[in-house]
């Protein structure tokens, strides 16, 4: 009798274990296919090289119009702010902006490397040897301003990344788990596969300014916290608190009335450049076409 019951325990034991390799097997598949044909679509919005075009005419001008921005921001990633900062700062404008246009359109490739553990993954620009280049250089960053990548991904979810820019030099940004907030140059973000530089257009820069002093202040060396945002939202005064790349940003903006969640619930790096609080400056690695779909008239 005992035997019986014994035999019976392991046919089902083998069962359970059946059905559990298959689960693991049906994610793991899942996964791979969302990694395939799904969470690179992006790629499918960026730059083309074979679109460039002369810009001698328009740049010549003493005055752009609208459309002259919009061919200059397709040719260069250069939204009207960051032209308008380059044009006020450089001697030789044109230059400038024709070498944006070189490194905007540059034949660049995208490396999809294992990032985080076995399961998030971050794309970056490589050359046609597989070495890491760099995108463009940043424009015209200011206080304030919000980085925003989607180049990072995890189990076949395209997240992205968001952090909070503290001077043209340095971001701040809570990174993964087991980490805290912390502050990384901004070249960091040079070798992902694409870059969003957004600002907050009705924020003075005074209170621009203010918002880093509160995040420097308040939201550095804080721990990594996956799930703020999406179970409550914690408050910095609270005994636990935490936040993940784009809590970070959020919070530091809602705490001066700027509520940057363009989405649904919760916030994370496309909801924030779908706010219609946030204006474009600068992209690379995404062409128009991806800014007007997420980022209309902005």
């Amino acid at each position: 009798m005992a035997i019986c019951v014994s035999d019976k325990f392991k046919t089902r034991l083998k069962r359970i274990v059946l059905v559990i390799i298959s689960l693991l097997l049906l994610v793991a598949i899942t996964i791979a296919v969302l990694e395939l044909f799904f969470v690179h679509n992006i790629n499918g919005y960026r730059p083309d090289p074979a679109t460039k075009t002369d810009l001698t005419d328009i740049l010549k001008k003493d005055v752009f119009s609208h459309n002259d921005y919009d061919i200059i921001f397709s040719q260069t990633g250069l939204k009207q702010p960051a032209v308008d900062a380059i044009k006020a700062k450089e001697e030789n404008f044109s230059d400038a902006i024709l070498s944006y246009q070189d490194a905007y359109l540059a034949e660049t490739q995208v490396q999809c490397n294992l990032w985080v553990g076995f399961v998030t993954r971050h794309d970056e620009l490589t050359d046609a040897y597989g070495n890491t280049v760099l995108g463009p250089h940043f424009a015209d960053l200011q206080p304030g301003d919000i980085l925003v990548s989607f180049s990072t991904h995890t189990t076949g979810w395209m997240h992205g990344h968001a952090a909070l820019v503290i001077d043209e030099n340095t971001i701040l940004e809570s990174m993964v788990m087991g980490s805290k907030s912390t502050y990384s140059n901004v070249n960091f973000l040079r070798d992902y596969s694409n870059y969003i530089v957004l600002r907050v257009k009705d924020a003075s820069e005074q209170t621009r300014k203010q918002v880093v002093e509160f995040a420097k202040e308040q939201l550095y060396d804080i721990p990594y916290h996956l799930l703020s945002g999406i179970v409550g939202y914690p408050d910095h005064n609270a005994d636990i608190f935490g936040a993940n790349c784009s809590y970070l940003v959020w919070y530091a903006y809602k705490q001066f009335g700027f509520d940057l969640d363009g989405g649904p619930y919760p916030v994370t790096p496309l909801d924030i450049l779908k706010s219609d609080k946030t204006q474009i400056v600068q992209v690379s690695g995404v062409n128009k076409d991806f800014c007007d779909k997420y980022s209309p008239d902005k």
